[in-house]
C-alpha cells in the first residue's frame, strides 16, 4: 500500500486463518467462558478445540485454569484485562507440569 506522500504502509491483520464451523464455536464457546469465567465452560472448550487431548484429570486441571487467568489478566481476573501471550505461557506451564498434555491445534 502505498501512503499520499509516496511511502510504503504495510496493514496488519494478525492472525488471520480459516476456521470451519466447528471450531468457530468452539472459539466462542472458550470467549464466553473466559468472559463468565465459567472453568468447567472453558474447559470443555479447550478439549473441543483439540488444546486438551485427556479426559481423565479434569478435577486437577480446573484450580490449575483458574490460577492461570488469574496470572494472565495480571490479578485482575477480569476477561477484559486477559494478556493472551501471557495466559498461552500459563497453559504451556501447565503442560509442562504433566497435569494434562496441552497443544496447540495446528490451526493456531
Amino acid at each position: 500500500l502505498k501512503t499520499p506522500d509516496g511511502k510504503l504502509a504495510f496493514i496488519d491483520f494478525g492472525m488471520m486463518a480459516d476456521i470451519d464451523e466447528e471450531d468457530r464455536y468452539g472459539l466462542f464457546g472458550l470467549c464466553i467462558g473466559l468472559q463468565n469465567k465459567d472453568l468447567p465452560l472453558i474447559t470443555e472448550n479447550l478439549l473441543k478445540l483439540g488444546f486438551l487431548e485427556d479426559t481423565t484429570q479434569l478435577d486437577a486441571l480446573v484450580p490449575r485454569l483458574r490460577s492461570a487467568l488469574k496470572n494472565a489478566t495480571g490479578g485482575t481476573g477480569k476477561a477484559s484485562d486477559v494478556n493472551f501471550s501471557r495466559l498461552q505461557a500459563e497453559l504451556d506451564a501447565i503442560s509442562r507440569e504433566n497435569v494434562l498434555q496441552f497443544s496447540t491445534p495446528p490451526f493456531f
